[in-house]
């Protein structure tokens, strides 16, 4: 059912951070000179920066990029990895990863004795860089075998605390309970005229007084038309009762909206 499957819209929040830097440097410019600019903005080319590697050795080497899944091109181990099921109501039991990126020799060092697999070290196959690359699979092979018998959050904690680059993969759940998240507020408590009050996602950055970035919840369909048509662009009630009858504004969706397959 591809009702249910989650999209995510990378390139939309690239286009919108790149359309608001191109607005301040417009504005900048009318602060130095006086003089507008009209902005002109493809949000493929806003987006084509965060493929550099890739356009870069097609340029210098005539070599297209291939997919690669979870790994490195060039480091190992570097991958998402299965972890011991969760055990709590409600929750994707067999869904659960940790994604380990080791990049130096000292942290495939401390993996290996962190994980209790010292032999890991000494073992040919993964003898130094080249070699762990080359044996990427079988590599893998041996992490998974530890990860399955790990908790995600355990795990993550054990490896970054030996020094290994480690992450477990978060669900909705775990972002919700997170306690980084919760201790930036990330999450923060609104009330909502439809649902009662709800926990949204907040803004990915702060300023200096701002003690509360999310001030209001989702707006209903139309709750602002008479802020937005009658005092900010001066509407009178005549003409916004016209666009109410024409069925041009409203609080409803069309009924023909419901019927849809």
């Amino acid at each position: 059912d591809s009702s249910t499957t989650p999209i995510i819209q990378h390139s939309d929040a690239v286009g919108a951070v790149a359309g608001c830097f191109a607005i301040l440097a417009a504005l900048h410019h009318r602060r130095r000179t006086g003089k507008g600019q009209w902005i002109d903005m493809s949000q493929v080319e806003a987006f084509l920066p965060h493929l550099g590697g890739s356009l870069m050795d097609w340029n210098m080497n005539k070599r297209a990029t291939e997919p690669l899944a979870n790994r490195h091109p060039h480091l190992a181990p570097w991958g998402c990895y299965p972890c011991k099921a969760c055990p709590e109501p409600g929750r994707r039991g067999d869904d659960n990863w940790l994604v380990i990126n080791v990049t130096t020799e000292n942290e495939w060092l401390a993996l290996c004795k962190a994980t209790g697999n010292p032999g890991w070290a000494t073992d040919p196959r993964f003898a130094d860089a080249i070699s762990r690359r080359k044996n990427h699979d079988a590599l893998d092979a041996c992490i998974a075998g530890w990860t399955r018998g790990q908790n995600k959050h355990e795990a993550m904690k054990l490896l970054q605390t030996a020094g290994v680059p480690a992450q477990a993969v978060l669900d909705d759940v775990d972002l919700f309970t997170d306690p980084h998240l919760k201790a930036r507020g990330f999450f923060p408590t609104l009330p909502h005229a439809a649902v009662g009050p709800r926990r949204y996602p907040g803004f990915f950055w702060r300023l200096t007084k701002m003690d509360r970035p999310v001030r209001h919840p989702p707006n209903l369909l139309g709750e602002h038309n008479d802020y937005v048509y009658g005092e900010m662009l001066g509407m009178s009630k005549k003409e916004l009762a016209f666009l109410h009858a024409e069925g041009i504004i409203g609080e409803e969706f069309p009924p023909e909206m419901y019927n849809i397959a």
